[in-house]
Parts: C-alpha cells; structure tokens; sequence
C-alpha cells in the first residue's frame, strides 16, 4: 500500500498477508532410508498459532515427512523460519523426491514450495544407506541412571571418518528424542561396525533407537520395536527434608531415575505421598530428582510415607510394571505374562482349575499396595469370564521366596458377582480395638500399611480352567529396602 506523504494517513485499513515460502533445505543428498531435514524459509505457522487454527504440513511425493521424536507438541515447526522433519524411506537406486509444504490457517492455504520448485527436491541415494543390525541391550537396569548400548550394523559412520578421530564420525543418536552420548566406535565381522553408546535422562516408557549419520541420513532397522529401550521410574528416596507436617504443604526433594522431565516434552509424572497428591511437580532435567509440595493427609501416622511416582488414576498409582510375573505356568509357556501386560484383549489360562498367579518385585524393592484391579476374559473370547475368577482372592507377603514361603495376608476377596469389565478393591485395612475420647470410644487409625514383596490371586474352586484378562496392582513402590 502506497500513500504519497502530501495526503496524509490513508483512510480505512489494509490487510497484509505473508505467503510462505521455502528457501532451502538441509541435507538435500542422502541414503535410502530417509533423514531428518530441515526447511528453511519463511511464513510457517505452528498449529497452536492463531488460536490453534494455523497449521504447516510436509510430504515427500505425497507420504508425509513426521515430526522427530520428542518435537515439541509433536509438531514439524521449530519457528516461522524454520521447519524440521523426517523424510520417509525410499531405498532403491537414485531418485528425486519432490517436497510439498503447505501452511494452513484463518481460512488460507498457502503452497510453500510453489508446486514442486526446484529448491523443493532431495535426492535419495541408495548406496549411502546405513543399517542397524541389532542392539545390546533394550532396558535401563533398575536403579540405575544410565547404561551403556552397543549397536551393530553397516555404514553405521559418516563416508570417510576414521575411527581414531570421533570428530570424524557424525553420529547423532537418540530415544525418546532425548540424545545419546557416542563414546567409541570400532570395526565389526564381516564389514560391519559397532558403535557404543551412553543413554542418560531418557523417561519412563519404550522409545524407539533413532540413529542418524551425517550425509547418510537415518539408518534403517528391521523391526524397529525390537531394538527400542524400556526404562522404568524409580524412586531412590526422600533426599530433604526427611520429615514433614501431616498438613501438607512440605516441599520434598526425590531423588530417582527415569522420571519424565518437561524438557523431554513428555508429561511431567503424577506423584502421591501417603496417596495424597504432591503438587507443583518440578522435575531436574535429565530426570534424576524432583520436587514437589506435599497435600494435608488424610489419615495422620508417625511411619514412613510410602511414596509413589508414575501414571495416576482414580483409585491411586498403577505400579504393576515394577513387578514380575510368576506361579502356576499357563496353558502355554508365555501366558503368565498376560495377566500383567495391560491389554485386556490377551489372557492367561491355567492348565487345570487351580492357580496361584504371583506379581514378584525384585530384589531391593517392595510396595505398599491400596487396592487391585481386575479383568476378567472378554465376552469376544468367552461371556463366562468371570465364571472362572469365581471364589478368588488375593493376598500378599512381606517375605522373599517362592511357593508358600510367607506368611501370607488375605488383601483382597473377589466377589461371586464380579462384574465383566474392570473393577477395582480397595485393600481390607484391619483396625484393632478401640480409644475412648469425649465424643465416645472410637476405632484405632488403621496401622502403616506393610511393604509387600509378592502378591498372588489364587482361585480354587472354579468351574473350568482359572482365567483372568488383566490384574493391575494399585500402590507406591519403594526401592532399596533392605531385609527380606
């Protein structure tokens, strides 16, 4: 809009619209199994601009290029300069992939690359292309803050690097999208390499191996979901203070491992100290400790908070993942395993009408346990299911073992009336005898609740073989405790 300066300002108003535009994209030469990439230009919009209503998405000849793992809110725009993605696989030969970038928002649709302009292609090239073969090891061990990984494959390093000069070596890997340290690289069988590497500060959860190298592009892997990394929360301890008012309003410092962090652009973790809720959870980068606030409880005690960090429900703290399952083997081998895996669409089945199903914790960790969730078979795999729970019960020990090593202590009894679906039963809190006050004599406070090493549904009189969906312990676990 124009305006000669002896008119004046210029009546009314004039709308400016930016179209968006591509200027150059990095790297534009790489193997057949794709690359991060990174697009350079002007007029993106992120999808929580303008209310939400903004949107900027990328292909390559029509398959979408995805946002790297751990982008925040999983979104391709960095900024309105600056886009980042990952380019799909295309491994064979050499071939031009032509990219389409389109920007959305307030009623506009904007083609950033002007149907297929030249600064909108890459090249794929098959002979670049690096493979990851297999991995060492696909879980952080218990308690510890990080573990080291060895990864085997072809063309695994930078064309040209040298195995002495690690500047030569342009690896850039990561899980979850939070990287890895590289610490050595060496020559393998049969033309291969191996690169070892240091996972530090990746949150609870699987996360899948992402591994890059410079002017290759990302490297391929069969069954990408075996060579993923599983790491567990885990709670080391209260660090300060070591004490606090039943009134809440503590601020504790927990250390531990594992814990998702909001620089890692995963949610920051629910956490409860005696099953109340700690707020303003704030969580150190790398996971290793946090900070919270302690609520009013509501049920006052001189013992020991149990403490418990991870996805909170309803009815408390899921910390069936902690455990192991053991007991009566299934009808096959596997199928204790399904009890405990979180998908009501497997099951376990004994192979008479007794079972003795255990939840074991490892060494070093035990759990206070509030309540357990039950499922019982599906109607899709047989409408009976409950049938087959009927007359059961679950209890725990304090003790380490197998079999009947106890003693043992009834937690929780099923019901004849156990309905299809999920249920929930609080753990029966036994309270002895009675004090007498003004208002008249009034039941004890119920006792600390025991740290349990092993729990066991146990059904006896069952119509056909047992069978359960899904069991889910309800409870905060607390790792190093001693005895057993």
């Amino acid at each position: 809009v124009h305006v000669p300066p002896t008119l004046g300002l210029a009546a009314g108003g004039a709308n400016i619209t930016v179209g968006a535009n591509v200027t150059s994209i990095d790297p534009a030469h790489f193997g057949g199994a794709g690359s991060v990439i990174t697009l350079t230009g002007v007029g993106f919009a992120a999808a929580a601009a303008r209310g939400g209503s903004a949107r900027t998405t990328v292909s390559v000849d029509g398959v979408a290029c995805v946002a790297p793992a751990g982008a925040a809110g999983g979104d391709v725009v960095v900024s309105s300069t600056k886009v980042v993605c990952v380019a799909p696989p295309r491994n064979y030969g050499f071939t031009v992939g032509i990219i389409a970038v389109s920007v959305a928002g307030a009623g506009l649709v904007s083609d950033a690359c002007g149907g297929g302009a030249s600064q909108c292609s890459v090249m794929y090239n098959s002979t670049l292309t690096a493979t990851v073969d297999g991995v060492d090891t696909t879980a952080l061990p218990a308690g510890a803050a990080s573990v080291n990984i060895t990864v085997t494959g072809s063309n695994l390093l930078a064309p040209g690097a040298n195995y002495s000069l690690p500047e030569t070596w342009g690896v850039f890997a990561s899980y979850g999208g939070v990287p890895t340290a590289v610490l050595s690289v060496a020559a393998s069988s049969g033309g291969r390499e191996q690169v070892v590497l240091n996972a530090r500060g990746v949150p609870h959860g699987t996360h899948n191996l992402d591994f890059d190298i410079a002017v290759r592009g990302r490297a391929y892997q069969s069954k990408a979901w075996s060579k993923a990394l599983t790491v567990k929360a885990w709670v080391g301890g209260v660090l300060t203070p070591s004490q606090g008012s039943a009134g809440g309003g503590t601020r504790i410092t927990v250390s531990g491992g594992g814990v998702p962090y909001s620089s890692s652009n995963h949610a920051v973790p629910g956490v409860r100290v005696c099953g109340a809720p700690c707020t303003g959870v704030n969580v150190s980068s790398g996971g290793a400790s946090l900070t919270c606030t302690t609520s009013p409880l509501a049920t006052v005690s001189n013992a020991a908070a149990p403490l418990g960090i991870g996805a909170v429900g309803p009815e408390g703290l899921d910390i069936t993942p902690e455990g192991q399952p053991r007991g009566t083997p299934g009808h096959v081998a596997w199928e204790l395993e399904r009890a405990f895996d979180g998908d009501v669409a497997t099951s376990y089945m004994a192979r008479s009408t007794a079972c003795a199903l255990e939840w074991v914790l490892p060494p070093g960790v035990a759990a206070h346990v509030f309540a357990l969730r039950v499922h019982p078979v599906p109607p899709s795999q047989n409408g009976r299911g409950p049938e087959y729970l009927a007359g059961g019960y679950v209890e725990g020990t304090t003790a380490t073992g197998t079999g009947e090593q106890g003693p043992w202590t009834r937690l929780v009894d099923l019901p004849q009336d156990l309905p299809q679906g999920w249920s929930t039963h609080p753990v029966v809190v036994t309270r002895v005898g009675v004090v007498t006050a003004a208002g008249g004599a009034q039941p004890l406070p119920p006792p600390p609740p025991p740290l349990y090493r092993r729990l066991r549904l146990k059904v006896t009189n069952s119509a056909s073989r047992c069978r359960i969906a899904e069991m889910r312990v309800i409870g905060a676990v607390r790792h190093t405790v001693g005895g057993g």
